[in-house]
């Protein structure tokens, strides 16, 4: 968990072997506030990885994904900033 609560975790696909970086932020007391980001980070990456710069590390990257109830339970593909 970083300072904004949010919960990172680093996924490893079983049939690809691909990292990805996932986190989730959302403020319990407002409906509608889930977010997850979902980005392909390299196994190097993956093991120098904090929750203090998982935020960086996905702003940082070329692309990755978005969804959760924030999104009204719409999934796409960005880059840039993340919205907490």
């Amino acid at each position: 968990m970083d300072k904004n609560f949010a919960e990172v975790s680093v996924l490893l696909c079983q049939s690809c072997g691909q990292h990805w970086l996932r986190y989730f932020y959302e403020q319990e007391a407002f409906t509608a506030s889930g977010r997850w980001y979902l980005g392909a980070v390299a196994p190097e990456q993956s093991l120098t990885l904090t929750a203090e710069n998982a935020g960086g590390v996905l702003e940082g990257l070329d692309w990755y994904f978005y969804g959760g109830s924030y999104y009204h339970g719409q999934v796409g593909r960005t880059s840039g900033r993340i919205l907490l």
